[in-house]
């Protein structure tokens, strides 16, 4: 995962933080997807979470590229830190092997940072 904005670029940085969050949310898709099991124990928590990391990486894309000021406009200092901690608590709970619930814990925290 990327958890670093690029300096001294035209791209704005907000775009570079949700291009973070957009790693971020895949490298979580990833990990969830190795622990499917293919049964009906997905359908309760795997399942929908994989589905809503889904629906956020396209919103998250679409906010992407729509936004194509080159201004240096960052996200608050609030959104900036709640990014910022969700992605290092997912990037800790994949280098751990953590359990699904973690994982699932994760994405939640994900997907509700940086709302557009």
């Amino acid at each position: 995962m990327k958890a670093k904005t690029k300096k001294g670029s035209a791209m704005g940085a907000f775009t570079a933080s949700l291009k973070n969050k957009l790693d971020a949310i895949h490298d979580l898709e990833l990990a969830l997807r190795a622990r499917r099991t293919m049964t009906g124990a997905d359908d309760l928590m795997l399942n929908p979470t994989l589905k809503a990391l889904g629906n956020a990486a396209s919103d998250v894309q679409a906010a992407i590229d729509a936004d194509k000021t080159p201004t240096l406009e960052g996200p608050s200092p609030a959104d900036a830190t709640a990014l910022q901690n969700a992605i290092q608590a997912a990037e800790n709970a994949i280098k751990q092997n953590a359990s699904i619930n973690d994982l699932v814990n994760c994405a939640a925290v994900l997907i509700g940072t940086m709302k557009k």
